[in-house]
């Protein structure tokens, strides 16, 4: 008799968590009162019935009104009671996302929502590649989303290709990465050497150059998309505002193209006045620089 009635509620539980994933609630809570008893259930029930009420009117919503929901709004409902049910409601939304998704758009949701990281959290790694090199291919370059990149390679088991395409972003915009996608166990142990008593963005810029030093990224690039970007962000002089924050970031940049001339085409010239520039930026660094070289 026992062994029945767990089994009915490990049963239930199972359906349970099928019914987030697939963001139907009212089936989810049907499951919940044959394994969540007394005041349990009753504060569960209460919080899923809230997020049922927030979420019917996005159900014939557009695309970009889920993602909106998914970014500023879910967390609101996901304290207390379903706080141990969250990977599974985000997943359900998420899933509700990419299906309602038309693929030919490569454009971001919000300022910092894209597409190709919802299918990252999907583990469609794959897919997000493909997305993300349509999206720079249409828009420009993007330090986040190559960043995302290396996160889909190193989970593809393709190690070189991740830190090639980490290194395409820390040394492009540092400050536009993301900590909590910092996954390579190497570069997360070079992160927290870096971290602190600094501010984020100079740890970040701190930590691209200190990749480099260590040997864990190389400086080696032929894509020309992101060449071309480099060319042109260096290019680019800031404004006297924005200066103490670019400088830092400026003297990465110059540092990819200085190797670029180095490894294709021995431009001499090309290197002498591009290092001219990374000693006029930060005189300290450049002499550490020079000093790997040797």
């Amino acid at each position: 008799m026992q062994r029945g009635l767990f089994d009915q509620q490990n049963t239930a539980r199972i359906l349970y968590y099928s019914h987030l994933n697939n963001l139907d609630i009212p089936a989810a809570l049907s499951q919940l009162a044959l394994f969540e008893f007394e005041k349990t259930e009753y504060i569960k029930t209460e919080a899923l019935q809230k997020l049922h009420q927030a979420i019917v009117p996005l159900k014939e919503g557009t695309c970009t009104q889920l993602a909106d929901f998914l970014e500023n709004d879910l967390g609101q409902y996901l304290t207390g009671a379903l706080q141990e049910d969250e990977p599974w409601i985000r997943k359900g939304l998420t899933t509700q996302i990419i299906q309602r998704y038309d693929a030919s758009t490569t454009r971001y949701f919000s300022a910092v929502l894209h597409p190709a990281e919802l299918l990252t959290r999907m583990e469609m790694y794959k897919e997000s590649n493909d997305l993300i090199f349509q999206a720079i291919h249409d828009h420009g370059e993007d330090a986040w989303l190559r960043q995302l990149q290396s996160v889909n390679f190193h989970q593809l088991g393709q190690e070189k290709k991740a830190r090639q395409f980490l290194t395409m972003a820390l040394f492009f915009d540092p400050i536009s990465c993301r900590e909590e996608w910092l996954i390579d166990e190497a570069v997360k142990e070079t992160w927290e050497s870096v971290i602190t008593n600094k501010s984020d963005a100079k740890a970040k810029v701190e930590l691209a150059y200190q990749l480099w030093r260590k040997k864990i990224i190389v400086l080696e690039t032929n894509n020309p998309i992101y060449i071309d970007a480099l060319k042109s962000a260096v290019q680019t002089q800031p404004s006297d505002n924005a200066r103490d924050q670019h400088d830092p970031v400026r003297f990465l940049q110059l540092m990819v193209m200085a190797e670029w001339h180095r490894i294709n085409d021995e431009d001499i010239l090309a290197i002498t006045r591009i290092r001219q520039q990374m000693k006029a930026l930060d005189p300290l660094l450049f002499s550490d620089y020079m000093a790997q070289l040797v």
